[in-house]
């Protein structure tokens, strides 16, 4: 799922749990109408739905924020507005002529399904236990699979009309544009900011962050580690703790006996589940992107160097420098083709805020804002 289609392909799959946070209408029933599009209508039952997958992302992502009431109101309108620009896309799909094939369907189906391969530690799960986590959610969320397929018919209609109305429309961008996109990243990381250049739309916003952290992680001076990962909490009792680093310092004695290579204890001890399977390999690590006292201690170390057990939220680290490359002047040759790809998102975006306003200047769409509330 590429980046221009984030706003439609709402997230369909989370935990019904977050419906505690909506309050119902009195003397609502599951088949109340929330809204008509052409006179189609949205069921308050898929609304409430999709609501609590979006409260749910919320709550993890920006807890703080859903303490607003107004907020939550932000969030409740926007998930309808998302909901009838899903309809109007499938109409106008339909008026289009395009065909949602049982392939298109399964390819859909298959590419959701491949997110439960894993468990929430990133460990793998057998085929058996991934259908088991899918159906448990389909579970949650009231669908039968036959429901689910009907409802991924629709998304994979509005995808299709995005590709052949906006998509395929999109012009590659020439190469004094990607020139004067990539001096401005540049002024934007020396200029040390953090908020983005003034006057751009969110998502061009978004889309600019990324870019500038790109050019900046690739050329800032950077080091190459690899970790073994004790973990225990902040808030741990001081038993656990100290067990912790008992059993970092052991690690570090016996890479210092030379009785196991780094590589052989990350896979066998380390408890990071992405990295230990790569003998601790985490990648390349920009100045300044750890905290102060980590950033500090791990750059002061030579290329081969392991550090003393290192203490952050997570625990532990071990760490090994395993090359160290000093910091290099951004190279527009290097990015051209990365920002030629953000340009088109950005442009792809643009043309799809325009077409489905089209739509919706042509529709006839009624809310019944009462059961927001």
């Amino acid at each position: 799922m590429n980046n221009s289609n984030r706003r439609l392909w709402t997230t369909v799959l989370g935990f019904i749990a977050a419906l505690a946070l909506i309050k119902p209408a009195a003397a609502t029933r599951v088949d109340d109408i929330i809204a008509t599009v052409n006179n189609s209508p949205i069921f308050l039952s898929r609304y409430r739905k999709e609501l609590a997958a979006t409260l749910n992302d919320m709550a993890q992502t920006n807890p703080m924020a859903m303490r607003n009431p107004s907020f939550i109101q932000q969030i409740k309108n926007k998930v309808l507005d998302d909901l009838i620009d899903q309809r109007l896309l499938y109409q106008a799909g339909k008026d289009l002529k395009l065909k949602v094939h049982q392939d298109d369907i399964d390819k859909a189906m298959s590419e959701i399904k491949s997110r439960f391969n894993t468990d929430e530690n990133g460990n793998p799960l057998t085929p058996l236990q991934a259908q088991a986590a899918f159906d448990k959610q389909l579970k949650a969320m009231g669908l039968t699979y036959q429901q689910y397929r009907k409802r991924l018919e629709k998304q994979v209609m509005a995808k299709k009309v995005l590709d052949q109305e906006v998509k395929a429309k999109v012009e590659p961008p020439a190469n004094p544009e990607i020139q004067t996109y990539f001096d401005k990243v540049v002024v934007f990381i020396n200029s040390g900011s953090t908020e983005p250049p003034a006057g751009m739309t969110p998502y061009a916003a978004q889309d600019f962050m990324m870019a500038a952290e790109r050019v900046k992680s690739s050329t800032a001076e950077r080091v190459q580690l690899a970790r073994i990962l004790v973990r225990v909490a902040p808030n741990d009792p001081q038993a656990e703790k100290k067990r912790a680093l008992r059993d970092a310092n052991q690690y570090k004695a016996m890479l210092m006996t030379g009785t196991s290579t780094f590589s052989e204890i990350a896979k066998v001890y380390s408890e990071d589940p992405n990295s230990a399977p790569n003998g601790g390999d985490i990648g390349f690590i920009p100045k300044g992107a750890l905290p102060p006292t980590l950033d500090k201690a791990v750059f002061s170390l030579e290329v081969g160097q392991i550090s003393d057990p290192l203490l952050n939220d997570e625990g532990y680290n071990i760490v090994r420098v395993k090359s160290h490359q000093a910091a290099e002047k951004p190279d527009f040759d290097k990015f051209k083709n990365y920002l030629k790809e953000i340009l088109m998102d950005v442009e792809n975006h643009r043309l799809m805020d325009q077409y489905i306003k089209s739509l919706r200047e042509k529709a006839v769409i009624v809310k019944h804002k009462s059961l927001l509330k």
